[in-house]
């Protein structure tokens, strides 16, 4: 599942989730307009590190994650 919307802070922002129970899944992120920085939001902490484009997110069952897009 995605969701898309915009922040405060002028940065778009997409939250991906696994829907299944039972596969983890990988997930490549492409966009339509172009971002010049593409960032995940730990899960543990809540802080942004780069996103790994060239080897896609990993989500677990269930797991969800936010992408920042600037």
């Amino acid at each position: 599942m995605v969701g898309e919307f915009a922040g405060e802070d002028g940065a778009d922002y997409v939250m991906l989730v696994n829907l299944s129970l039972e596969r983890s899944a990988n997930i490549t992120l492409r966009t339509q307009r172009e971002y010049s920085d593409k960032q995940v939001a730990c899960a543990e902490d809540g802080r942004f590190g780069p996103l790994d484009e060239d080897n896609g997110l990993w989500l677990v069952a269930g797991q969800g994650a936010l992408i920042r897009l600037r």
